[in-house]
């Protein structure tokens, strides 16, 4: 048996940052598989693509085995403000004047 017969051990990292956008972070396809969505429908209208697509900037988001998502945050929001379980940290400069 191959060594590319056994998808148990890979030893590509499970997720890695992109090199084109600093929002999206690439997944290796073999993890999302069992968990995506089904297609669109085949009359839906494609959405723009994003700066940092492939269409515009020539490079694609994800290298070859990956897919693109969305970085997720390591923070919690309620509505502009950030959620924290840690008391305020005041700013250290002085405020501007004028």
């Amino acid at each position: 048996m191959a060594s590319s017969d056994n998808p148990a051990r890979d030893d590509r990292p499970e997720v890695i940052p992109s090199e084109v956008d600093p929002d999206v972070e690439c997944v290796r396809i073999d993890l999302v598989r069992d968990r995506t969505a089904a297609p669109p429908p085949p009359d839906a209208p494609m959405p723009p693509p994003s700066p940092a697509s492939e269409a515009v900037t020539g490079r694609r988001l994800c290298p070859e085995g990956y897919t693109p998502r969305r970085r997720h945050r390591d923070y919690t929001l309620d509505g502009k403000r950030i959620v924290s379980e840690s008391p305020p940290v005041p700013n250290p400069e002085e405020p501007p004047t004028g």
